[in-house]
């Protein structure tokens, strides 16, 4: 059991974390099983703001009705996963699957998603 206080510091610092995302960052969609290409132009690097792997959306995607009926499934450590994959890169590939990231939902067709921006290199 999760005592108010906990869950009140994890909404508010989650709701911190999603209203601190640069709006025009692009965001990217990849079924399960395909690739998704971040890319920055010149000499600046990917700076992954949001990932999901998982679904929650049930028009994304499309695949058997039955896959897709589960629109509460994300993977909390996507954001780290494409962080160490593609923060600081001018460019990263990645293929939404299980060889990447657990299966947050097993029995699910998933997407992955990703919102980022492009910074100029920093090497601190």
């Amino acid at each position: 059991k999760y005592s108010w206080c906990f869950l009140f510091n994890f909404v508010f610092i989650f709701s911190v974390a999603i209203t601190n995302v640069d709006p025009s960052a692009p965001i990217l969609l990849a079924c399960e099983g395909y690739p998704i290409e971040l890319r920055c132009p010149g000499s600046d690097v990917v700076m992954v703001e949001t990932a999901n792997y998982g679904r929650t959306d049930d028009k994304i995607c499309d695949a058997d009705p039955f896959q897709m009926e589960n629109t509460q499934c994300y993977l909390p450590d996507a954001l780290k996963i494409m962080g160490q994959r593609c923060n600081n890169r001018t460019q990263c590939v990645v293929v939404a699957g299980v060889d990447v990231f657990p299966d947050p939902c097993p029995g699910t067709y998933k997407y992955l998603e990703i919102q980022y921006e492009c910074v100029p290199y920093s090497k601190y």
